[in-house]
């Protein structure tokens, strides 16, 4: 999903922070700039049963 480049360097840190500490965090917790948009991500609505 195309984003803008200041959100999508925030989105890659959070992803790293949360791999790296997943065993210690929740998702909404880790990853704010991604739960903005996790609606509009097609592997995101997969997980939530948006497509089947």
């Amino acid at each position: 999903m195309p984003v803008c480049k200041t959100h999508d360097e925030l989105i890659r840190k959070e992803t790293v922070l949360y791999y790296t500490k997943k065993a210690n965090t929740k998702l909404a917790e880790a990853r704010p700039e991604y739960r903005k948009i996790e609606m509009l991500i097609p592997w995101s609505q997969a997980r939530m049963g948006k497509f089947e």
